[in-house]
């Protein structure tokens, strides 16, 4: 999970350290990490943008379109970044997980708080959900990631994930009409609003392997639970590792 672009080869590849565009949001500073200035890029482009997308908030490049989401076309380069090399404090990564209402409507969620830039784990744990669709069940992951840095002593904090919809309405970039999702945004603002800085990093599926694997156990068994075994805390190392080839 060690933020890669996802375009580079094994070999050979020459890894670019992302710009960082800060913006103000609701009184904070946000940060997104992309590979060139998505400012002069909103400011070149001729694209349309519905209207309760600022274009001032270059933040919609954070992840592409889903559906409801503004219809806004973007270059898939620039979703893939990476983080800095010599970053040095906590990122949280988090993922959710859900079976349909035809197939029991339950669900799990995941996180695990990383300290840089040894990407030692100071916690890594998944809850399993009763009653959840998998939307709900990323946000709970995101929430109760920044919630265990904050018990850590996060003041400020990078959080990474593969749900484009939490990402992009956790920076007010798309509208969040649906009530149970609401609820869980509010969450988060107030738990964000806790750090001094928060950033967030848009990945795809396959590098957030390690709290994808956590979500899928508790998934499957049920079972809510916090990681305290070496043996497994060292796998999941290797499963974030394995995107640093």
């Amino acid at each position: 999970m060690q933020m890669h672009d996802a375009n580079c080869t094994r070999k050979g590849s020459t890894r670019v350290t992302p710009n960082t565009e800060s913006v103000q949001l609701a009184g904070k500073t946000l940060h997104v990490y992309t590979r060139y200035s998505t400012l002069a890029w909103v400011h070149k482009s001729n694209l349309t943008i519905t209207n309760f997308v600022d274009l001032d908030e270059s933040l919609a490049l954070v992840a592409p379109p889903t559906k409801g989401s503004p219809n806004t076309r973007m270059d898939p380069s620039l979703l893939y970044a990476q983080l800095p090399h010599d970053y040095d404090g906590l990122v949280v990564s988090f993922d959710g997980s859900a079976k349909t209402e035809k197939n029991g409507g339950y669900g799990s969620c995941s996180w695990i708080v990383w300290k840089l830039p040894e990407w030692h784990i100071v916690i890594a744990a998944s809850a399993y959900l009763e009653v959840t669709t998998v939307n709900m069940a990323e946000y709970n992951g995101m929430n109760n990631g920044v919630l265990a840095a904050l018990e850590h002593g996060a003041e400020h904090l990078v959080i990474v994930g593969d749900s484009r919809l939490a990402i992009q309405q956790s920076l007010g970039v798309i509208a969040c009409r649906k009530d149970s999702l609401v609820a869980l945004l509010n969450r988060h603002r107030e738990l964000t609003a806790k750090l001094k800085s928060v950033r967030y990093l848009h990945v795809v599926r396959e590098y957030n392997a390690a709290a994808d694997s956590l979500a899928g156990e508790a998934l499957e068994s049920k079972v809510s639970k916090v990681v305290l075994n070496d043996h497994r805390k060292s796998e999941l190392k290797e499963q974030n590792a394995r995107n640093d080839l």
